[in-house]
């Protein structure tokens, strides 16, 4: 299979052609970036839905384990079991508020590094729609140069050359047309 080569002839043509690469470039560079950048934002929905379940889920254990305090106190304040089933319930308590702490932190994690990739991705963004202008202007450049230096002078000789060559043809049938009438008449006689 032969592959075309690139159209190295003329400077014109081959500036037109790296613009039209950089512009496609651009248009690729912008379209992954905004993919890249809805991804960050699914991704960072999902995890604060994670966390705002779990930080729920957490809270109603929270309450629960309260309530259950509150209780034992009630019932017997005096009670060495329930000194310890309270001391117990406490650090549960302080567990969960550890877990909570934590969830937290990590929520305000992932949410820095969405946001710094989200950022980054921005300035792809930017650097897709350079490569886009820059190509863009390449490409007009390049084309109307080409037409105007070169293409254009190009397209005028080939013009007269086929004029020309027209010009020619209907030369040759004129005169295939004026023998074929001589051979078709009659010979003339000659008198003396």
């Amino acid at each position: 299979m032969n592959v075309p080569s690139l159209p190295t002839d003329n400077l014109y043509k081959f500036m037109a052609i790296f613009g039209l690469i950089l512009f496609l470039s651009g248009i690729y560079l912008d379209i992954t970036s905004k993919d890249s950048i809805n991804e960050s934002f699914n991704e960072l929905d999902n995890n604060i839905y994670q966390y705002e379940f779990q930080t729920e889920k957490l809270t109603n254990k929270l309450d629960k384990l309260k309530k259950e305090v509150v209780n034992h106190e009630n019932k017997d304040a005096h009670n060495d079991d329930n000194h310890v089933k309270i001391i117990n319930e406490l650090k549960r308590i302080s567990e969960t508020f550890g877990k909570l702490n934590e969830n937290k932190i990590q929520d305000e994690l992932i949410r820095s590094s969405a946001m710094m990739n989200i950022e980054k991705r921005q300035t792809h963004i930017y650097y897709g729609l350079a490569l886009f202008l820059t190509g863009l202007l390449l490409i007009s450049i390049g084309f109307n140069l080409w037409y105007e230096r070169y293409q254009k002078y190009y397209d005028a000789e080939k013009k007269w050359n086929g004029e020309k060559y027209i010009k020619l043809l209907r030369e040759k049938k004129e005169l295939k047309d004026k023998l074929a009438q001589k051979e078709n008449q009659p010979p003339s006689s000659e008198t003396n």
